[in-house]
């Protein structure tokens, strides 16, 4: 009789886990779109980008692509590698250090992330804090942040290097065999799988 009531028991309490696992996952089922703060925060993309060419802008330490701080765009790369590689996009990288925690901001492996990088950030979050209280994330704006910074410097890249085809002193036999030496020598698929 007692064992009966012990298997009853650990039925239920399996059936009541399996449940909270499925209400769990599907809670989590993320329905993140492009235009996901289109209604929430309606200038989100513009503040972003806005913040960022006013940090370039007042930036003007930094080296320059045709007036493009590409060293912004690595500060912020760096940031957004270091917060999303370890655990996922969490932005945890931002969060301060305390007098009972040290946050992974001031980890060995992240005392070197540069300070431009952080900077873009806070001033958006800043921005979009006075624009929209409480409604956007800071993972988000890390990716958006990143995102376009590198389409910023890759815009000015390729106008910087649009008469490539028709420079006689660049020969293209060299980089058509960059790819294949490359994955020859130096990238294997075993050495990251």
């Amino acid at each position: 009789m007692a064992e009966q009531s012990q298997l009853n028991n650990l039925t239920i309490n399996i059936i009541i886990l399996c449940f909270t696992f499925q209400s769990l996952s599907s809670a989590a089922e993320s329905h993140l779109t492009v235009d996901f703060y289109s209604k929430s925060c309606l200038k989100f993309l513009d503040i972003i980008r806005e913040t960022i060419t006013n940090k370039q802008i007042s930036t003007p330490t930094t080296a320059a692509a045709r007036g493009v701080k590409r060293a912004n765009t690595a500060a912020a790369l760096r940031l957004f590698f270091h917060d999303c590689f370890p655990n996922g996009c969490d932005a945890s990288v931002l969060v301060s250090s305390t007098t009972f925690n040290t946050a992974e901001r001031d980890s060995s492996i992240n005392l070197f992330l540069p300070g431009d990088g952080f900077d873009v950030v806070i001033r958006a979050k800043t921005a979009l804090e006075l624009a929209c209280p409480n409604t956007v994330s800071c993972s988000d704006i890390i990716a958006v942040a990143v995102r376009d910074l590198l389409v910023t410097v890759a815009v000015a890249l390729k106008k910087a290097c649009s008469n490539y085809k028709n420079d006689p002193t660049i020969s293209v036999f060299n980089d058509v065999m960059t790819p294949n030496k490359f994955d020859n020598m130096y990238l294997q698929t075993n050495s990251i799988i």
